[in-house]
């Protein structure tokens, strides 16, 4: 029996010599991997990878934007596992991944928010993300745009949390979670075009400009009755918060020009000629050096080049 057993042994044992040993492939490690999809394949890690072996999938990829390391005991078995005859550098040998991928606009995630936020709040707002790296990725071949699937809005603080997913239309995605800051906006009244002194400003001239509500300076010009009707001292540009310090009625009568002095009382009208020793606007009191009497009496400009003088005065401007 025994010599039976110890023949049959090496009857298997010179088979077992006798079958072709089947070689593995030789591969090398690639220094990094960049994929399209969402798989990583057994190519996209090693160079030398048969043909037949090339496209066969090892693990889903990187969300986009990211990356995923395969260190050497995955490459290890990977390659043991396919036939692949790997041998590593050292212990540090390993490969990172990469997914290409394209940014979602921060003005059109801001826009989104915007809006979500403003019907919250009931008002207007401006927003500002948090994190000054922040961005939004998706897959090279996906369109860049954004879903916002919850918003939490404190209306105390203007802070906000919100859960994003992207690209809009996948259900499937990630959700990132995104917060900041929205801030109340008000309006206020600006020039449409630069104005130099004694412009006077019309409706015309104005439009109004969104400016966070908190930023709004101190006499700045806020409802646009407050600003028509007056003259800049100094040129200033459109676009701009106009302080009220800056504008001024319209001079009426110039200094040096020559007016009309007007007196009525009743059926009686006098008038006679002057000469303006100062600026006036419409309303103010201007003193006026009579052209041939050479009195200076004080009247209120009324209109360009009229004066009204009061009853005190009437004899001055008789005696012209």
């Amino acid at each position: 029996m025994r010599r039976l057993l110890a023949g049959a042994i090496l009857a298997l044992t010179l088979v077992v010599m006798a079958a072709p040993v089947v070689a593995r492939q030789i591969v090398t490690l690639k220094p990094d991997a960049t994929v399209d999809d969402a798989q990583v394949r057994l190519g996209d890690l090693f160079d030398g990878v048969p043909r037949e072996t090339d496209n066969v999938v090892v693990s889903r990829s990187p969300a986009p934007g990211e990356r995923l390391a395969y260190r050497v005991s995955a490459l290890r078995a990977l390659a043991w596992r396919h036939g692949l005859d790997w041998q590593p550098a050292g212990r540090k040998s390993r490969v990172y991944v990469r997914r290409t991928s394209r940014i979602v606009p921060t003005s059109e995630i801001r826009d989104l928010l915007t809006l979500k936020i403003a019907a919250i709040a009931g008002r207007d707002v401006s927003v500002e993300i948090g994190g000054r790296n922040f961005a939004l990725y998706v897959g090279i071949a996906e369109e860049p745009s954004v879903a916002v699937d919850s918003v939490n809005y404190d209306q105390g603080s203007g802070r906000f949390e919100a859960v994003l997913r992207a690209p809009a239309d996948d259900l499937d995605a990630r959700p990132v979670r995104v917060r900041g800051r929205a801030f109340p906006l008000t309006e206020i009244p600006v020039l449409i075009r630069r104005l130099g002194p004694n412009q006077v400003i019309s409706p015309a001239d104005i439009e109004l400009m969104q400016i966070r509500a908190e930023r709004v300076p101190r006499r700045i010009a806020r409802e646009i009755d407050e600003i028509v009707g007056l003259s800049p001292k100094r040129s200033l540009p459109g676009g701009r918060p106009i302080r009220l310090s800056d504008l001024t009625k319209p001079v009426l009568i110039a200094k040096g020009s020559l007016v009309t002095m007007i007196f009525r009382a009743r059926a009686m009208t006098l008038t006679a000629t002057g000469r303006a020793l100062e600026d006036a606007s419409r309303g103010e009191v201007v003193r006026v050096l009579n052209t041939r009497s050479r009195a200076t009496v004080e009247g209120v400009a009324v209109a360009a080049g009229e004066v009204h003088i009061g009853s005190s005065r009437m004899a001055t401007i008789a005696s012209r």
